[in-house]
């Protein structure tokens, strides 16, 4: 799973992904300053 930025605002909220964590820009850039890598991530609906 990863989780990425996005070129395209208007692209948020729709199913364009195949599994990864689609974000905006500046909030991938604010999580990458708060977590360290490899720490251990549960997704739940």
């Amino acid at each position: 799973m990863g989780f990425h930025g996005i070129s395209t605002r208007n692209s948020i909220g729709w199913a364009v992904s195949h599994g990864c964590v689609r974000m905006f820009n500046e909030d991938v850039r604010q999580l990458y300053e708060m977590v360290e890598l490899r720490t251990p991530v549960v997704v739940q609906p």
